[in-house]
């Protein structure tokens, strides 16, 4: 065979071939095409369907922050308006409190104001501690040499220990003055001059308040104020041993509250010890007057015994004078005569009678 022909049907085959893999990879790169842009169609409406659902979804969210911002919005706005009113509130009060406490040092500055405070505060706690029979306020006490006594407060207690006097004190001036002081030593001026004025005041209350048969032997200092009361105990012994020495107590609310549900309970176990006492001495008198009619009783019962016994003896006689008196009547009269000391001595008894008739 012809090299030639033999290179034109090799060549021909190949371009066959050639043509069949071109057509077939035609095809192939088409339906590949074809496939290729129903993905991109298909991937385009997912992605258009998902862009639709994000930006509805975003609209929504984004109209949902925007009422949530409205209402915090509007949430602030209320919120600084209550802190607005609130810091109003909070002026008006710290202007009410200056002024309170403005009212209460013009109070302390004033010594009859802070002696009204004391008393008012006294009265509150006596009051509230004890029932009203046993307390007294302003209560005037006349003395030996004819002057008299106002007590501020007057406890009407029996004996022991009898009736104590209260007096209210408020050395607040000399208390602010140790408390002020800016140095040491001016603290301690403070102090010697507070220790001062409250031995004064134990000695002017044990002068006035013991009032010997009237009161107790002790009285009482009331001091309307905790710290103060710290400070007396606290500032010198020696203003311990004035007020027991002069048997003046110094007491402040805590305390004399303590002391007064004491001294109640005291008079109420007195009062009961009292009724338990008439008690007993009504039945004392009851027993005797028992004693006494169960003697009246046995008396009387031998009297009348006694008298049912002459009764029996009367019956008797009244018998046998029937008797005889029927033995007449049928005209026995041998039977008449008849030794019976009863009937001859009533039968005397009635001659005598009729003689004296």
């Amino acid at each position: 065979m012809d090299p030639l022909y033999v290179v034109l049907i090799v060549g021909g085959l190949l371009a066959i071939g050639l043509l069949i893999y071109t057509v077939t990879t035609r095809n192939h790169l088409v339906r590949t095409l074809n496939d290729m842009d129903q993905r991109q169609k298909s991937d385009a409406e997912t992605l258009r369907q998902a862009l639709d659902l994000g930006l509805s979804k975003g609209r929504e969210e984004a109209a949902a922050r925007n009422k949530e911002n409205t209402e915090l919005i509007a949430n602030v706005r209320e919120r600084l308006v209550a802190i607005s009113e609130f810091k109003d509130s909070v002026k008006k009060s710290v202007s009410d409190l200056n002024e309170s406490v403005s009212g209460v040092k013009r109070i302390f500055d004033n010594p009859n104001k802070r002696g009204l405070f004391g008393e008012s505060q006294l009265k509150d706690i006596v009051t509230t501690a004890l029932p009203v029979e046993l307390y007294a306020f302003q209560h005037r006490e006349d003395r030996r040499d004819g002057s008299y006594v106002t007590f501020d407060c007057f406890l009407k207690l029996p004996d022991p220990p009898g009736p104590i006097g209260i007096d209210a004190k408020f050395p607040s001036e000399l208390y602010r003055n140790i408390t002020d002081a800016s140095t040491p030593n001016d603290q301690s001026d403070a102090r010697k001059q507070f220790e001062k004025e409250i031995k004064r005041l134990i000695g002017d209350i044990a002068d006035k308040y013991i009032i010997p048969d009237v009161t107790s032997e002790f009285a009482l200092m009331f001091v309307p104020s905790e710290a103060i009361f710290a400070e007396i105990y606290s500032s010198s012994p020696s203003v311990t041993d004035i007020s027991h020495k002069r048997r003046v107590y110094i007491v402040s609310p805590s305390t004399l509250m303590a002391a007064l549900n004491t001294i109640r309970s005291v008079v109420n176990t007195m009062n009961v010890q009292r009724a338990a006492e008439e008690v007993l001495k009504g039945l004392a008198e009851i027993a005797k007057d028992a004693e006494r009619l169960q003697q009246r009783t046995e008396d009387f019962q031998k009297r009348l015994t006694s008298v049912l016994n002459k009764t029996d003896e009367v019956v008797t006689s009244s018998r046998k004078i029937n008797e005889r008196v029927q033995k007449m009547r049928s005209g026995n009269t041998e039977k008449l005569v008849s030794p019976d000391p009863t009937a001859e001595a009533l039968g005397n008894g009635r001659g005598s009678n009729a003689r004296s008739k």
